[in-house]
């Protein structure tokens, strides 16, 4: 099963308690990739490796190969508008990944599958319009984008609400920073902490960084 696959490769990239085994991971990714070149998320972690030289020699031409796997498929998919590869093809234009960074090209990706209701599209253009801000125009969309992604995480059936463990660290940070909401630490703890029991470790880190600042706790 490709998913398991990937999702294997991941640990042994992690080190969890399977161990950090880059040779493993990369084998893995590479199986998968041989039955789908067009694997989105394989062909994105086998370029990540080269371009970092994980496990491997850096190889800036294989890098871009395989960041650029999937963008025929992607562009085609976008194309008939579906929202999840529009989402994918998006982070490539917001990252330059195997593509010329482009965020005037991301948003417009981003745009319709954020309004169909995909958080991690509206989490993306909150993003891009904050922490490229050109007035305060910009910083209005965010907080509109960011409003948005809470509700949406929040409301029955999103993720936060489910206790989906990286959910509940996006609302977390939001209610930490004051991204669209009133900056308030104690909400933003015990999102952390519902993502801590989920056996985060990123969560985690966060609990522990505010209680040392004395922020929530």
């Amino acid at each position: 099963d490709e998913t398991a696959m990937r999702k294997l490769a991941i640990k042994y990239l992690g080190g969890t308690r399977l161990g950090r085994d880059f040779a493993k991971a990369k084998a893995l990714i590479e199986t998968v990739l041989e039955k789908n070149p067009e694997d989105v998320y394989a062909s994105r972690l086998l370029a990540r490796m080269y371009r970092d030289g994980i496990g491997t020699a850096e190889n800036a031409e294989l890098s871009k190969k395989w960041y650029l796997s999937p963008i025929g498929m992607l562009n085609r998919k976008a194309e008939s508008e579906d929202v999840n590869k529009m989402d994918d093809l998006a982070d490539y234009y917001k990252n330059g990944w195997g593509v010329e960074k482009d965020l005037k090209r991301a948003i417009e990706l981003y745009e319709k599958p954020a309004s169909t209701g995909i958080a991690a599209s509206m989490s993306s253009l909150n993003n891009i319009y904050r922490f490229n801000a050109k007035g305060k125009e910009d910083i209005a969309k965010a907080d509109e984008w960011a409003r948005r992604y809470i509700e949406r995480q929040t409301q029955k059936g999103g993720g936060a609400a489910r206790g989906v463990a990286d959910s509940c660290v996006g609302v977390g940070n939001y209610y930490r920073y004051g991204y669209g909401v009133e900056a308030n630490p104690v909400v933003a703890y015990e999102w952390f902490t519902r993502a801590a029991d989920k056996k985060s470790w990123g969560a985690m880190l966060k609990l522990a960084s505010m209680c040392r600042a004395g922020e929530g706790c």
